[in-house]
């Protein structure tokens, strides 16, 4: 099922970084039928620290426990865990998360 990516509660967040403030917009949000897995695909884009500096975008795929959306204090470990994959890495990637929460849901 597709979700519209407004409605996913992370899109729109701010995360500080060692590496910039990063904006999340979640290009696309879905739900895998029959299962409780959401798959988001977001763009990462660094705020330019000057008028003369490029824009910098990262794109990363992420697999999740719907449910996770649903508190706080979930989504906010998914954003920490995002942030900590920002300062690790280069480049776009994959994070599959859902054996990571599937202990707190």
């Amino acid at each position: 099922m597709i979700l519209p990516p407004e409605r996913v509660p992370l899109n729109g967040s701010v995360l500080g970084t060692v590496k910039g403030t990063w904006i999340i917009r979640v290009d696309e949000a879905m739900r895998l039928k029959g299962t409780t897995t959401l798959v988001l695909n977001v763009t990462l884009e660094r705020s330019r620290r000057s008028p003369e500096e490029a824009c910098v975008r990262r794109r990363l795929g992420l697999l999740l426990s719907s449910s996770v959306m649903d508190e706080f204090r979930l989504r906010e470990g998914v954003a920490c865990d995002i942030r900590g994959w920002l300062e690790s890495t280069d480049g776009d990637g994959f994070l599959d998360l859902r054996a990571i929460y599937m202990q707190t849901v």
